[in-house]
């Protein structure tokens, strides 16, 4: 066999094994196919799982969590901001008419087997995709609409982060208040997200004073001794203050 046919034999045989492994992939349930693609992404391999959730949303449009998937490969691997816009958008949107109707699986397989990305889980990756974009009004706009509509702690502190970013401090500081008066009176979270940007801005007394109030809802919490102490305060007793914000 000459060079050139020996070249046409490869390129024949290397067609036919592809169009073989397509034949595959569009013959396996798409669920099946989605927890192949979510092997991948954990294993790393960034682009076999990126190929195989978007065989899946051709054949499934409506299939939100591959769409989620996207996305973040979208942010994480392939730098592309405004291609993770896209998807996410579409899993934002997908998973609400999703959760309103059964998902009916070809495989057999349990759907829990690729976890159910949240709404914050969405929202957080969504958020990233405009910022990185530099859309700072679509991002406000999408952060206020959503902190108005669903009002969880996650979603006043988002928008508090990303108001910090932008270097907006009096609308974060507002926003991470908001944050704390919307918390449940167990979780010391939004306390310890408001010293952190208290710390970020040189204002340590005011980082003390949130420390102190997170310690009253629960001095055992990790590194919190460790912190008051870094800030200048011996941890006891007294130095528990009450939640500074309530609603």
């Amino acid at each position: 066999m000459n060079i050139l046919a020996h070249r046409q034999f490869a390129a024949l045989s290397a067609a036919l094994m592809l169009a073989a492994l397509t034949g595959c992939v569009s013959e396996l349930p798409v669920d099946t196919v989605r927890l192949n693609a979510y092997d991948a992404y954990r294993a790393g391999d960034a682009a076999a799982a990126r190929d195989q959730f978007a065989a899946c949303v051709r054949r499934d449009p409506t299939d939100y969590k591959s769409h989620y998937y996207l996305g973040v490969i979208g942010l994480n691997q392939l730098n592309d901001p405004a291609y993770a816009r896209r998807h996410l958008e579409l899993a934002l949107t997908l998973r609400e008419s999703r959760l309103r109707r059964p998902l009916v699986l070809e495989s057999g397989l349990p759907e829990t087997t690729v976890p159910y990305p949240s709404r914050a889980d969405i929202t957080d990756a969504l958020a990233e995709a405009l910022y990185r974009m530099g859309t700072p009004q679509q991002l406000f706009a999408f952060l206020r609409s959503t902190s108005d509509e669903y009002g969880e702690v996650s979603d006043y502190l988002r928008l508090a982060e990303y108001l910090a970013k932008s270097g907006d401090h009096d609308a974060a500081k507002n926003s991470y208040i908001q944050a704390i008066k919307v918390s449940p009176a167990d979780d010391p979270t939004a306390e310890l997200a408001l010293a952190d940007f208290y710390d970020a801005i040189g204002d340590r007394p005011a980082a003390l004073v949130q420390l102190r109030a997170a310690y009253g809802i629960d001095p055992t919490l990790e590194g919190l001794t460790d912190r008051i102490r870094a800030h200048g305060l011996v941890p006891g007793p007294t130095i528990a203050l009450p939640r500074q914000y309530t609603p």
